[in-house]
């Protein structure tokens, strides 16, 4: 089984102003944006816009007990005719809600609780397939038990991890690193003899 931790960060809005803080998803033990971020590349250098990484964790409240967002029922549209729903983990850098959203399937069992079919709505492409329509992150499985006591902690009482927004250095140096592993994986799939996908752009549903 899967686990999972939940922590808060003290993470300010992109105009340095105070947000009340976010939820980091950890699963086992490991940065759940992380993991998005490498999938966002790989959807990158197979065609998708160079959008990684520019999503920002939940408010606690849409997160912790007594919301039921992460036990599959969406709190801003409970009547949702998906089964399961679209739950967002998390929303856009910039604080809009709904902006540049990731999504995931949550199906709630007695036993387990499931996390399936990653996905980013706000792109669109000629083909069901395509990289950003359920990006490549592995499905993952809780123990019911254990997820609810996670769920259920006193999130106000929680330690505090301290985030600043990124200096222009930073942003840079990440930027340099996303390059750097586009350019090798455009190596391996060169290696491989295999050729990127088209790159479409979703305005004009055509070849960029």
């Amino acid at each position: 089984m899967d686990t999972l931790e939940l922590r808060i960060v003290d993470e300010p809005w992109p105009n340095g102003e105070p947000s009340g803080g976010t939820v980091q998803i950890l699963v086992n033990g490991r940065d759940l944006a992380d993991i998005i971020v490498e999938a966002e590349v790989r959807a990158v250098e197979i065609g998708g816009d160079d959008v990684a990484g520019m999503f920002r964790g939940m408010p606690p409240e849409e997160i912790f007990l007594p919301s039921r967002n992460l036990l599959g029922v969406d709190a801003d549209d409970p009547n949702s005719q998906d089964d399961p729903p679209n739950i967002t983990l998390y929303d856009c850098e910039c604080g809009g809600p709904g902006c540049w959203p990731i999504l995931v399937k949550i199906v709630a069992g007695p036993k387990t609780v499931k996390w399936t079919q990653f996905r980013h709505p706000r792109q669109r492409f000629p083909h069901e397939d395509g990289p950003w329509n359920d990006f490549a992150v592995q499905p993952f499985e809780f123990e019911r038990q254990k997820y609810e006591a996670e769920l259920g902690k006193d999130w106000k009482s929680l330690p505090r991890v301290a985030r600043s927004s990124p200096t222009s250095q930073q942003l840079a140096e990440e930027a340099q690193r996303r390059e750097l592993l586009i350019e090798r994986l455009r190596a391996e799939r060169a290696a491989k003899g295999e050729q990127p996908l088209e790159h479409w752009n979703e305005r004009s549903r055509g070849p960029k």
